[in-house]
C-alpha cells in the first residue's frame, strides 16, 4: 500500500487553480491560497503531471436501432418547421388564459386603467399596491386558482383597509 502525503487546504485549492491555468506564476498561487511559494510551487509541478495523465477511454457498446426507430426518425426529420402564428396560440407568457376576462380584454389593461386613474386621484404607492394586488387576484380567481387567490386577495385588501384606517387616524 503506498501512502500518500497529506496536503492542506490551501494546497489542494492551489492544485485546482494549477489545473487551470497551468503557467501561472508559483507567486500568485502562494498569495491566493496563503501558501508557501515551495507548496505552490510542488502544487503546480502536480497539476501538471495531473494534467498529462490521460483519462481511460469509455467502453461503448454499438445499439442497433430496428426499422421502427429508423422510420420515426425520418418522418421527424422530414416535417417541416411549425409556422410562428401556430406556436402563438398557446402562449403561456404573452397571452395567458387565466388573465383574459374575456376575449380582448386581459386583467393587465384593467388594471392599467385603474392605474391611470390612481395617478390622477394622487394614491400613494404603498395603498396602490395593495388595491391593486387584491384587484388583480379577484378578476383572476374564476380561471386559475379559486378559493387561494380569493383568499389572496382578502389578504391585500384587509392590509389595504389599516393602511387607510391609520391614515384617518392620522388626520
Amino acid at each position: 500500500m503506498v501512502r500518500q502525503k497529506r496536503r492542506s487546504l490551501g494546497a489542494r485549492m492551489a492544485i485546482q487553480y494549477f489545473m487551470d491555468y497551468p503557467d501561472a506564476p508559483c507567486s500568485v498561487g502562494a498569495k491566493k491560497f496563503s501558501i508557501a511559494n515551495s507548496t505552490a510551487w510542488h502544487a503546480r509541478k502536480e497539476a501538471r503531471k495531473m494534467a498529462k495523465k490521460k483519462p481511460a477511454a469509455k467502453k461503448t457498446s454499438s445499439v442497433t436501432i430496428g426499422p421502427e426507430v429508423t422510420k420515426l426518425l425520418r418522418e421527424y426529420h422530414s416535417q417541416k418547421p411549425v409556422p410562428v402564428e401556430v406556436l402563438q396560440e398557446d402562449d403561456m407568457v404573452n397571452n395567458p388564459p387565466h388573465y383574459q376576462l374575456m376575449p380582448g380584454v386581459e386583467v393587465y389593461d384593467v388594471l392599467q386603467a385603474l392605474a391611470k386613474k390612481g395617478t390622477a386621484l394622487g394614491i400613494d404607492n404603498e395603498t396602490w399596491r395593495n388595491y391593486d394586488r387584491g384587484a388583480e387576484y379577484l378578476l383572476r380567481m374564476w380561471e386559475k386558482n379559486g378559493y387561494q387567490d380569493l383568499c389572496k386577495s382578502l389578504w391585500y385588501l384587509h392590509a389595504l383597509r389599516k393602511i387607510m384606517r391609520n391614515k384617518i387616524k392620522a388626520t
